[in-house]
């Protein structure tokens, strides 16, 4: 008798376990293809940063370049926040946020390979003038997705993990763009149209390999729906959007084009270019993410990027004078780990203050706020001859 009712609580724990593996599995696999989705969507803008000045002054729109940028960060502003509402109300309704994940995918995606075939075009020809409206059909599809793919981590990632959570996903930015010394040569090899082609295939495969946890969210329905979220809180969040992107602008366009590239190269043959030392910076924000990720869980993630917003503008005006080589490299160091500490402190903020069936409006604010102030940067950044010049 008591041997039956010890293998009967020995089966219970060992369902128990085997619940909890499972759960951990489909937790990590969504992480996963979110980390992929958030990848192939910085392929997509690399890919916008490296070749968007290229292909305004190959087809005669190179005066355009600070209407573009306006575009990016009204677009922003305006598509994350709608595009989150949008997802949330899906979810609600359907259980999904497939609906506007895909709608955006496939938008880009056609746009992608739209301007490929014209590219194919010689400059001064009818259809190349519709370059720049396709430009800007591409900077609104891809406001509309990115929110809605990042705020799935609200459905599978329980909330004190949020911030290892946004880690992984500032590992998958930073890694790309620590790639970009060498994944660029190979684009540059292969030609603008197939580079745009293969824009539009990554796109569409991110889109679906999601697919299947954008549909099948692991918290319950009352949990989803439990939390309202006021005004006020969405627009806290595209305040600190504003915060945040300031900082990471600094950091993205305005340091790596204030060091003496030539001292550091005169030392580091390799770090030649500005674009270089940025892919450096990013590579050590992507090393420092999850030692950033326990800070932000010990400390707050408001504190941190209050500090680290801080830190942004010293690393600023720190770049812009006379420094040894050594302390370029700290600073690129210090700079990545700065900008890992706005990302993560940013998603984390996000999803905290728009817990259940809000997620896709917390983050669509947030990020909302980083075009908006991502673009004015660059904007100034741009009218000074620091970027794109």
């Amino acid at each position: 008798m008591e041997e039956t009712k010890f293998a009967k609580q020995e089966t219970s724990t060992e369902v128990i376990e085997k619940s909890q593996r499972s759960m951990r599995s489909e937790i990590s696999k969504a992480l996963l293809l979110i980390a992929l989705f958030e990848a192939i969507i910085t392929v997509g803008w690399l890919a916008y940063e490296e070749y968007q000045p290229v292909i305004l002054q190959k087809y005669g729109f190179a005066t355009l370049a600070s209407v573009l940028i306006i575009a990016q960060g009204v677009l922003g502003a305006l598509l994350h926040p709608i595009s989150g509402t949008i997802a949330d109300r899906l979810m609600r309704k359907n259980a999904s946020k497939f609906g506007i994940i895909l709608a955006g995918g496939t938008f880009a995606a056609l746009v992608f390979l739209t301007v490929a075939i014209i590219l194919l075009n010689q400059p001064g020809t009818g259809i190349t003038k519709a370059l720049p409206f396709m430009v800007i059909l591409w900077l609104a599809a891809m406001s509309l997705f990115h929110s809605p793919a990042v705020s799935l981590i609200d459905h599978f990632v329980p909330a004190e993990r949020f911030p290892q959570a946004a880690a992984k996903l500032t590992i998958a930015f930073g890694l790309i763009y620590a790639l970009e010394p060498l994944v660029v040569p190979i684009l540059d090899a292969i030609g603008l149209t197939a580079t745009f082609v293969l824009g539009g295939v990554l796109v569409m495969v991110g889109v679906l390999a999601i697919r299947s946890i954008a549909s099948f969210p692991l918290k319950t329905k009352s949990e989803q729906e439990s939390a309202v979220v006021s005004s006020g809180t969405l627009f806290y969040l595209f305040a600190v959007g504003v915060l945040v992107g300031t900082g990471q602008a600094l950091l993205f366009y305005y340091v790596p084009n204030k060091v003496d590239i030539a001292a550091i190269q005169a030392a580091i043959p390799f770090i030649n270019s500005g674009e270089v030392y940025l892919s450096l910076l990013l590579l050590f924000a992507a090393l420092a993410s999850l030692p950033i990720a326990q800070v932000v869980k010990r400390y707050g993630e408001q504190k941190t990027y209050i500090v680290a917003f801080l830190l942004s503008i010293l690393w600023a005006l720190v770049a812009g004078n006379p420094l040894p080589v050594w302390m370029y490299m700290l600073l690129a160091i210090a700079g990545g780990a700065t900008y890992a500490a706005l990302h993560i402190a940013l998603l984390t903020r996000a999803l905290h203050k728009a817990p259940g069936g809000n997620s896709g409006r917390g983050i669509g604010f947030a990020f909302g706020g980083v075009a908006l102030a991502s673009a004015a940067i660059l904007l100034v950044a741009y009218l000074n001859g620091l970027y794109w010049n």
